[in-house]
């Protein structure tokens, strides 16, 4: 896990005073009014973990020093953000050839001459970072006011209000499946290891006495060795006709030891795959409870979304709101061990929902650490003093 400890800025937001926060672990929530700083604030933590200074072009600060801890490495990292003006630029403005005419007095013509020339401050931005290896980045998710992207934005904009709402679609999809792949394959390495322990239980040339020895309890009874063997066998499409009558298979069970371990084998596959699918079905559950007059269902490849009457609705069919709970949920559900940052995640989202959104991202995520920007009373009403950073136009 990685987790910002502290960080000191000056001149945030054109302060006298440098602003200075340790940070908590779980949870911590800016809050202040416009202009206050909350966005700059954001935008410099997320360009420090990037390594991206061109984030930090017309963000208004002079320097800034963010302490960050990994856990994976067991390393702490300490960012050094510098802003300087270098010198400044002339550009030549192109006015209208008319004002230069012989005719016009030359104290004017003057004038017009050093209007025409376009002053401007260059600003030289250095992030350093102090690192054992080549520093790339640390991962960590952040989410600007100006989305509704779940990956970055489109090179060609603007787009129709329309278009937009199909791309926030594929790019939703498009991190679902991503997410679905890893699990399956995470599954099949599951089913491939159980399917060899299995063949080792059925190939072995161990005398049944040692088996005896391995099973001196059956763990699963023979009702439910049955069930399970027929369930499992129902599942991989495969004909439950080879388990025999219930009875035949029940006496056959409470001699056989390698059956025993076979069915043993299976219970412990099936026990490993559903502890797996666990997240996504808390997932699941937990956008179901929102999203009280349509169902979201996500599968192996896609998020399926429907009518109270059964009707397929796409993605880009869901509300502002609507899409915008989806996003942080699923964000912060792929994030894993790592930073979330978002920028006013109440955007147009009900306060019922804002009530609720910080401890379902907990649920979702217990491990991240949230560090959100908020003008929000109620995305904070339920979360301890502690974590709550005012920040005032001080």
């Amino acid at each position: 896990m990685s987790h910002i400890i502290k960080f000191s800025i000056k001149e945030l937001a054109g302060r006298k005073k440098e602003y200075t926060r340790i940070l908590n672990e779980d949870i911590n929530i800016f809050f202040g009014l416009n202009g206050s700083g909350k966005t700059s604030l954001l935008k410099i933590l997320h360009a420090a973990m990037s390594m991206d200074r061109d984030i930090l072009r017309n963000v208004p600060f002079k320097q800034a020093n963010i302490e960050l801890s990994s856990k994976k490495t067991e390393e702490t990292f300490i960012f050094e953000i510098k802003k300087n003006l270098t010198h400044i630029a002339k550009e030549r403005l192109d006015l209208p050839e008319i004002l230069f005419q012989e005719n016009i007095p030359e104290e004017i013509k003057a004038e017009l001459e050093i209007l025409s020339q376009h002053h401007h401050k260059q600003e030289k931005i250095s992030v350093e970072v102090n690192s054992k290896e080549p520093f790339r980045g640390l991962r960590h998710t952040y989410l600007p006011v100006s989305r509704p992207y779940p990956t970055k934005r489109p090179e060609r904009l603007p787009l129709s209000e329309g278009q937009l709402d199909l791309l926030f679609a594929k790019n939703l999809q498009d991190l679902w499946r991503r997410y679905s792949t890893e699990m399956l394959s995470h599954i099949r390495k599951i089913q491939e290891d159980g399917l060899a322990n299995i063949l080792k239980t059925v190939l072995s040339a161990e005398e049944s006495n040692h088996l005896n020895e391995v099973m001196t309890e059956k763990s699963i009874s023979e009702e439910m060795a049955y069930e399970q063997m027929r369930n499992f066998l129902n599942r991989q499409n495969t004909n439950i006709d080879i388990l025999g009558t219930r009875d035949n298979f029940i006496q056959r069970y409470a001699k056989d030891t390698r059956l025993q371990k076979v069915v043993s084998d299976i219970n412990a596959v099936e026990k490993e795959i559903e502890h797996t699918l666990l997240p996504r079905q808390h997932l699941q559950r937990l956008i179901q409870k929102m999203f009280s007059h349509k169902h979201i269902e996500f599968t192996d490849s896609d998020i399926l979304v429907k009518t109270e009457d059964d009707r397929a609705l796409g993605l880009h069919l869901l509300s502002s709101g609507e899409r915008q709970l989806m996003l942080i949920f699923l964000e912060t559900f792929l994030a894993g061990e790592s930073i979330i940052l978002i920028d006013e995640p109440e955007m147009s989202m009900h306060i019922d929902w804002q009530l609720e959104l910080v401890n379902a991202m907990r649920q979702l995520n217990p491990k991240a650490q949230l560090i959100l920007a908020t003008h929000s009373p109620e995305i904070m009403a339920e979360v301890s003093d502690d974590k709550i950073f005012r920040l005032n136009n001080e």
